[in-house]
């Protein structure tokens, strides 16, 4: 499949959200998909200064690990003042003087190059091998890089003296050096508590301090790979985490508060980090012993972070102080993790220090929703191919195995064969967050080309990001001349579903019977438009009601907002699944609709000029499917010159029955008083209901072609399908630029 240009994608200001459809059937609980596993594979958590066999050998403050490039790791004991190897089931020494040892005080730091039997190292963080053999050691209470090579250890940057001068390795100095990373020339970075992150260039040996912006001093660790020609860099602070793709850099910061609306960030302290691919890092949370993975935005999909812990899932979002358990992911417990890092097969080494030992974390899964560019998909030739279309209701606060197109792909891999599937099955989530419904078509149409290999195309709707049904047909259609299925789904507000999953998102209170009755009679409506048109559909309301009548219930909705929580996502996932395999798609062609006047009810009315055009230009300047005077939501507009109204709002309880409401301009400033007045057909229900807001502002993008540049003074209106005013029309300004 060809990699989509960002500039090609059409983001109106409009919601839209997809999935698959059909009717639900009840089967047995899917079976759960591999999990991950930690195992122990260094220590024996008595504190010592031991080597040997790895398992029997003991650390005293294992705070760093590193992948050497064979394989091997390094481990870092600051408390044993010393480099060590992990090799083919044994832990050799590397450099460091052995002993004193002062019980679990570990051995007395000091400052000797030399041979590396008897050097000494002060409280060392990081280590890092290059191809060549050379071990750089960030050797922090000494205040300096060091080197292994050729059986001695030197003083390959700074010197005993703390500072943060920068210049030739020589007279450079450093505060407290913590981490090391290799970036795309090979220069070594050094983050370097106290001052930021230095670069020691590999071929003139300068050091100089990166430009990260004022309070970016307290730097814990540093990561860096080179991912389908990007430079990527990580890096930790005391309270935010940071990845730079090509020098852009983004921010996540530990915090309780929801980030913006929906996907939890909850408090952590990361510190070690290694890096997953161009927008997923896994850090060591040394506050909840949680090893967790962070997603960052990649726009213009997603615009806030996510947080999820990978391992030792059971005590996330505690201030649980850790223990020590191998096992599945989930029940693993660590205590005080550090360093981390990846190794060529994709799995995680960690130095968990409080229990003196060295894990690995394997069978994880970091898969996501597709890309902007859709780098990360991979649908094999020869497969059944689902695409579930969608905004953050598809996949949020999830890890993969747990989630809608997850769960539909692990049910189908198990199901789908006795229900006559002979091909393997590959299941694709496309998340973008604030798109309409021609955005999501024209995501839904890149996937025609063959080399996509789709069979079936899901799009999951809620009340408030809804399509019409004519929109919905067009799109089948387009689809079935492809011989790909195209399913609908509508998911549920949780007030629809049950009073008891009511959001306490905003003012907390209860709904009354009529407004959850509402709510859930919208659903029902949407749902019977889209079967008489023909559309395949899936039922998610009447599963998800049983589902809250169940003594046992389990709730599935995270009680914030209308997003489901991860039971919710796995349940909506096996209802898909369930659905897939009663509609057997694999054994039939797509389907052509019958394409009617869908649109009649919900026309806006044109008002025209009155007399002729004005002298100087004049407002009447959409031409959108024909239709002058009538831009629907969602269309695809051009970007030149746009118009932007903003700044009126309006209470939602007034516009939250209307389904088809229309924006009436008129009245431009050094324009004739009875010039031009267009109707723009916009859905403020969708607007406001999806930001849950009692007022707010709202803007429409349009494409002026006769008005100048500049700010004018509009007169607007909201009207009624039918034509009458459901606001008296006020004045805004608007901008064209």
């Amino acid at each position: 499949m060809p990699q989509r240009s960002l500039t090609r994608l059409v983001l109106p200001t409009s919601l839209g959200l997809a999935l698959i459809g059909l009717t639900f059937v009840t089967s047995g609980a899917s079976e759960a998909p591999p999990r991950s596993i930690v195992s122990t594979i260094a220590g024996n958590g008595k504190a010592g200064l031991a080597a040997g066999d790895a398992l029997e050998s003991s650390f005293v403050m294992p705070v760093g690990v590193s992948v050497a490039p064979d394989d091997s790791i390094l481990v870092v004991d600051a408390g044993a003042n010393a480099i060590y190897r992990l090799s083919n089931g044994r832990i050799v020494r590397v450099a460091g003087k052995t002993g004193p040892y002062n019980d679990s005080q570990g051995a007395a730091g000091g400052y000797v190059n030399g041979p590396v039997a008897s050097a000494e190292f002060d409280r060392p963080e990081a280590a890092l091998e290059r191809s060549d053999g050379a071990i750089f050691v960030a050797d922090n209470a000494n205040h300096c890089i060091r080197l292994v090579q050729g059986g001695n250890v030197s003083t390959y940057a700074g010197s005993t003296t703390a500072g943060a001068a920068d210049g030739d390795r020589g007279s450079a100095t450093f505060t407290s050096p913590t981490g090391l990373a290799f970036d795309a020339g090979g220069n070594l970075l050094v983050s370097d508590f106290g001052v930021g992150i230095r670069r020691i260039n590999k071929s003139s040996g300068e050091v100089t301090t990166l430009p990260l912006g004022r309070n970016a001093n307290d730097i814990l660790a540093i990561a860096a790979r080179v991912i389908d020609g990007h430079q990527v860099i990580a890096y930790t602070q005391v309270r935010a985490i940071h990845l730079a793709v090509d020098g852009k850099d983004q921010t996540v910061a530990s915090t309780r508060d929801r980030m913006p609306d929906h996907e939890d960030v909850p408090v952590f302290n990361g510190w070690g980090i290694a890096i997953l691919n161009v927008n997923t890092v896994v850090v060591t949370d040394v506050m909840t012993s949680v090893i967790r993975l962070i997603r960052f935005p990649v726009l213009p999909f997603t615009d806030v972070p996510a947080s999820e812990a990978l391992s030792s899932t059971l005590h996330e979002d505690t201030d649980f102080n850790g223990g020590f358990r191998d096992g599945p992911g989930t029940d693993a417990l660590y205590q005080g993790p550090r360093g981390i890092a990846l190794d060529s097969r994709g799995r995680l080494v960690i130095a968990d220090t409080g229990n003196r030992r060295i894990r690995r974390l394997t069978g994880f899964s970091a898969r996501e929703t597709a890309l902007p560019d859709f780098s990360n998909y991979a649908a094999p030739a020869g497969n059944f191919g689902v695409v579930l279309i969608g905004q953050s209701y598809l996949f949020n606060g999830v890890l993969w195995p747990d989630s809608i197109p997850g769960t539909v792909e692990s049910a189908l891999a198990r199901d789908a064969p006795a229900a006559g599937l002979t091909r393997p099955v590959h299941v694709e989530g496309v998340r973008a967050d604030g798109i309409g419904f021609a955005a999501m078509s024209s995501l839904a149409n890149d996937f025609v080309e063959p080399s996509a290999n789709v069979d079936t195309i899901v799009f999951l709707l809620t009340p408030v990001t809804y399509s019409e049904v004519s929109e919905l047909v067009t799109e089948a259609n387009l689809l079935a001349k492809s011989d790909i299925k195209f399913a609908v789904a509508v998911l549920p507000l949780a007030t629809a579903v049950s009073v008891v999953e009511t959001p306490y998102k905003g003012c907390g209170c209860v709904p009354t019977l009529a407004d959850s009755e509402a709510d859930r009679a919208e659903v029902e409506e949407l749902q019977s438009a889209y079967q008489r048109a023909g559309l395949t559909t899936i039922d998610l309301l009447d599963p998800m009601v049983r589902s809250e009548s169940a003594p046992q219930r389990v709730a599935l909705f995270n009680m914030y907002d209308n997003h489901l929580s991860v039971a919710g996502q796995s349940f909506v996932g096996s209802v898909f699944a369930d659905a897939l395999l009663r509609d057997r798609p694999w054994d039939h062609h797509a389907k052509t609709l019958p394409i009617e006047d869908q649109e009649a009810e919900h026309s806006c009315p044109v008002a025209t000029a009155a007399a002729g055009p004005p002298t100087t230009g004049h407002l009447d300047i959409f031409k959108i499917a024909g239709a002058p005077g009538l831009l629907k939501d969602g269309d695809p507009l051009p970007v030149q010159s746009l118009v932007e109204l903003a700044g009126w709002a309006s209470d939602s309880s007034q516009v939250k029955p209307y389904r088809a409401l229309c924006v009436l301009v008129d009245r431009v400033s050094g324009y004739p008083a009875h010039g031009t007045k267009i109707g723009i057909r916009l859905d403020i229900a969708r607007k406001f209901g999806h930001r849950e807001l009692a007022s707010s502002g709202f803007h429409v993008e349009v494409e002026p072609h006769t008005l100048p540049l500049g700010k004018h003074t509009v007169g607007i209106g909201i009207l009624q399908a039918d034509g009458t005013l459901l606001e008296e029309p006020g004045a805004v300004e608007v901008e064209i630029k």
